[in-house]
């Protein structure tokens, strides 16, 4: 998804763009599954809410892999997700 051409080619530049996008993904991915948990908590009428710092450590941890590594686990993730979901629309549909 978010991966260079050339890795020898690439910049710091290219490396801290690829490292806002992996954290940023991550945070929203991280904040809508938090989101979800928070409010089946307040269905079930559970007492305990998750931590936000959970999110905040993922998205950390995803920003610094972006780095490192050149690679947007989570837009790999959510891309291979859709993916799915959408062969399985074609399969209803047809």
């Amino acid at each position: 998804m978010a991966t260079p051409r050339n890795r020898e080619e690439t910049t710091l530049m290219d490396r801290v763009a690829l490292a806002f996008l992996s954290g940023g993904s991550a945070l929203v991915l991280g904040g809508l599954l938090w989101a979800g948990v928070c409010l089946t908590a307040a269905q079930l009428a559970l007492d305990g809410v998750p931590s936000f710092g959970w999110v905040a450590g993922f998205a950390i941890v995803m920003a610094v892999l972006g780095f490192v590594l050149l690679e947007n686990f989570v837009g790999n993730w959510v891309g291979a997700f859709a993916s799915g979901v959408l062969k399985l629309f074609r399969v209803i549909a047809s």
